[in-house]
């Protein structure tokens, strides 16, 4: 063969141009998650636990989406795919978030973690649910086109949408439950040792130091916090959201 001869084709520069959109939306899938979890950590006010199990579940929620497109469905991870990964990982926050939400502003006291997901369950799982039902609905619409890729995308979302709901119920929910229960064990065997109970009474000490004219009920948070970190109970929900916030 000439060693001068040259291969040219439209095959070579199309799949220049696939491999730079997937490699570029993987790129921008890893963005969207890191925005995704400083958007929970601020929306559940700096909640680090929260905000980690919620990201986590999201996560799981894209790696089962891809996998049921390439192993179940036999597609290829092109484009289609790609750009697929970037919209729906927005889509799937919203479930998770949620009841992550409810989760931490639905504490009665001294009631157990599973209590209060059962509340959570209770007030915000019949929304979620029919929310993905008129999504998965109106994806149905584009299942029934002759486009194809109207097709592929309207199966994708409900896929996703499904999805999003299944690993929501079953392993956010569950894994909130263990998570905060472990959490509220460590801190009472911490403030059970005389490290533990030396910071409660550090802690006690520095917000009665703090100014407290015109807080009002601000310094009655204070007293209360400090009060459950020296009896190693969970706290209660008389100081309000800032509270809970202490409490998580």
């Amino acid at each position: 063969q000439d060693p001068r001869a040259m291969q040219t084709s439209f095959l070579w520069a199309r799949s220049q141009t696939e491999l730079a959109i997937v490699q570029g939306s993987l790129a921008s899938a890893l963005v969207s998650v890191t925005s995704a979890f400083v958007a929970i950590l601020l929306f559940t006010r700096c909640n680090l636990l929260l905000s980690i199990t919620t990201t986590l579940s999201i996560i799981m929620v894209i790696g089962l989406l891809i996998g049921v497109m390439v192993v179940i469905m036999r597609r290829k991870f092109g484009p289609v795919e790609a750009l697929s990964v970037i919209i729906f990982l927005g889509m799937a926050v919203d479930p998770s978030l949620h009841l992550a939400h409810t989760f931490q502003y639905n504490n009665g006291g001294s009631e157990s973690t599973v209590v209060r997901m059962q509340r959570a369950l209770t007030q915000t799982g019949p929304s979620v649910v029919l929310a993905a039902m008129t999504t998965v609905g109106a994806s149905l619409m584009l299942v029934a086109t002759d486009i194809v890729l109207f097709t592929d995308f309207g199966v994708i979302v409900a896929i996703n949408t499904i999805i999003s709901i299944v690993v929501a119920v079953f392993f956010l929910v569950p894994a909130l439950v263990v998570f905060f229960d472990l959490w509220y064990r460590a801190k009472e065997w911490w403030l059970s040792t005389a490290a533990g109970t030396r910071a409660a009474e550090g802690w006690a000490s520095l917000m009665d130091r703090l100014p407290t004219r015109g807080a009002g009920p601000r310094a009655e948070q204070r007293r209360s916090f400090s009060s459950d970190e020296s009896t190693g109970s969970q706290p209660s929900h008389a100081g309000g959201p800032d509270h809970i916030v202490h409490m998580l």
